[in-house]
């Protein structure tokens, strides 16, 4: 079966002086094939955008070559957040990206420069 997710706010950057370096350590784990769910094979010859892709993200770039949005493009949570701590040294700290499960869970992919880590949402309701 597996469980549906869906992505909510997002603010992710990286910036162009890192994307190449963000490029190649994505391709590396795409190479070891460990993800069943990747989206055709990966290429040492293709660019970032390609690469998240086929990992199932949507790179958005700004004309400078930054990363400034990521998207995610399946249905199904996979290894999803290994793919994130991949490219995480390079992603700007301060960066994150929510999601929202079937169940009503929530939780988002937090940078912090170095790496990534999932935060629990903590939800409160005024009265």
């Amino acid at each position: 079966m597996g469980y549906y997710i869906r992505q909510g706010a997002s603010e992710f950057r990286i910036r162009a002086e890192n994307l190449e370096a963000a490029r190649r350590a994505l391709l590396a784990f795409l190479a070891k094939g460990e993800i069943g769910w990747q989206r055709g094979r990966a290429a040492p010859d293709m660019t970032a955008k390609e690469a998240f892709a086929c990992a199932r993200w949507d790179l958005g770039l700004d004309g400078a070559g930054n990363a400034v949005g990521i998207e995610f493009l399946g249905e199904k949570l996979g290894d999803d957040e290994a793919v994130l701590r991949a490219v995480a040294p390079w992603v700007d700290a301060g960066s994150y990206v929510e999601i929202l499960g079937e169940d009503g869970h929530r939780w988002r992919w937090a940078f912090d420069g170095t790496g990534c880590r999932e935060v629990a949402a903590k939800i409160t309701w005024e009265e």
